[in-house]
């Protein structure tokens, strides 16, 4: 069996051999309608099957999202829905055209505000002196 992937009865086969080593092989030879047989010699490389088994043996290994068309031999998807877009684009960056004046290390710019506290005075009580 070669290891590269040239057609759509390559995948199939490379399908079917990891399937093979998976699990029993019975039920889906039943269900495309072939011999277990015949569908173990498919997966070695030793024999092929008809289209029609094909096209049935794609919709049962790839759930129907796959289909196998004979005169191309090749796999194509069935899905024909339009791809819709997620959202829109935000709008491109134009940076902004004023310039600013970056000052020198010699000017001064604002100057911090030292808080000052506020002397409260005392009142005195008045009575005993």
């Amino acid at each position: 069996m070669k290891n590269d992937i040239d057609s759509g009865t390559d995948a199939l086969r490379g399908a079917v051999a990891a399937r093979n080593k998976q699990q029993n092989l019975t039920y889906l030879a039943k269900e495309i309608g072939v011999s277990n047989e015949a569908l173990h010699s498919f997966a070695r490389g030793t024999t092929t099957l008809a289209a029609d088994k094909l096209q049935a043996l794609a919709g049962m290994i790839y759930g129907g999202n796959a289909e196998f068309v004979p005169e191309l031999d090749r796999l194509r998807s069935v899905n024909k829905v339009e791809p819709v877009s997620l959202g829109i684009h935000p709008p491109r960056y134009v940076p902004p055209s004023d310039r600013y004046e970056v000052g020198t290390l010699t000017s001064a710019g604002p100057q911090p505000v030292k808080p000052t506290v506020k002397k409260v005075e005392r009142q005195r009580k008045l009575g005993w002196v």
